[in-house]
């Protein structure tokens, strides 16, 4: 279904032409889903889910000839596979997707096509180390999976492309703080989207000093220990599950709270806290209640005291 240029006109057809030949039953498909984990979206339609036939042909055919493999990161039904293998009949497409109907969707379709050269991966993006390749695709809100790719590829030190699609709005002001990428092109979607093009960025692949953001953004993997400053003194943050809210602002989970960068002292460890602080950091994180009220913060500075949630302010001993 190889077309010679893709318009306002002709898109539609592409598309459903390419859903035809992969005989995607997507109401069957997303119906043993709604019970998963909201990371996973269920109850999402196709659109909003699923990147369109007909963009990833006009992200993808953009690339240089140079490239050869490329990885879809939560890959859904398997799209790129069919579009890839058109572009590039002897190119190599990896698809790692971890819902399982999504996944046997894709399995279903490689069979059904014939394709070669399509590696299908069931995994969790946090848990599995991605494959090294030449171009990975990105369709992601920005959250722990992200930064878990970030680390994966950064470390990879290899030059390679990233094509992306923003999916919730600051996907890429978080890429635009990747160093060592760089934005080369930004092409427009037939779909509609969060941002009218899709983006793709190199990267260099080159060691490089991280700057504080992504120092700090990194943290959400890890359960390290912020130490934050305000006008009233010096208090903790748990950095597991942390998100960039905007280009210089975290949104903490324990405490709830939305942090600018400038305001974070320094990143510990929990072990660098006496045995009794850290239980009250456990609580925090496990939302445990402490003398008849959940912590609201931990305050270390000026002295060293809680903030609970029922307005109560608790001193602690300086021994603590």
């Amino acid at each position: 279904m190889m077309v010679q240029k893709l318009t306002r006109t002709n898109f539609r057809k592409f598309n459903h032409d390419w859903d035809l030949a992969c005989q995607f039953d997507y109401r069957q498909i997303e119906s043993q889903n709604m019970d998963l984990d909201s990371i996973f979206y269920p109850g999402l339609g196709p659109a909003a889910l699923y990147t369109s036939f007909a963009d990833y042909y006009q992200l993808f055919s953009s690339l240089p000839d140079s490239v050869n493999h490329v990885v879809d990161l939560g890959a859904g039904v398997g799209r790129l596979a069919p579009i890839w293998k058109t572009l590039r009949p002897d190119g190599k497409v990896t698809l790692i997707e971890y819902v399982n109907s999504r996944y046997q969707a894709a399995q279903d379709m490689i069979q059904r096509l014939c394709l070669s050269e399509v590696t299908l991966v069931q995994e969790d993006l946090l848990q599995f180390k991605i494959p090294q390749a030449d171009a990975y695709f990105i369709y992601l809100p920005v959250n722990k999976v992200l930064e878990k790719i970030i680390a994966d590829i950064s470390e990879m030190n290899h030059p390679c492309y990233i094509v992306a699609i923003e999916s919730h709005g600051n996907l890429f002001s978080r890429l635009d703080m990747w160093t060592g990428l760089e934005l080369k092109t930004e092409i427009p979607l037939f779909t509609e989207r969060h941002h009218h093009s899709g983006r793709i960025y190199s990267f260099s692949g080159k060691k490089t000093q991280l700057s504080k953001m992504e120092l700090i953004l990194r943290e959400s993997l890890n359960e390290s220990i912020l130490v934050i400053k305000d006008k009233k003194g010096q208090w903790i943050g748990v950095s597991k599950d942390l998100v960039m809210s905007k280009e210089s602002e975290v949104l903490l989970k324990y405490p709830p709270r939305t942090v600018d960068e400038s305001s974070i002292l320094e990143v510990k460890k929990m072990t660098d806290f006496s045995a009794e602080v850290q239980s009250f950091i456990q609580k925090l994180r496990d939302e445990v209640v402490f003398e008849g009220s959940l912590i609201r913060k931990i305050w270390i500075a000026p002295t060293l005291k809680l903030e609970m949630q029922n307005g109560s302010i608790l001193s602690l001993p300086s021994s603590y």
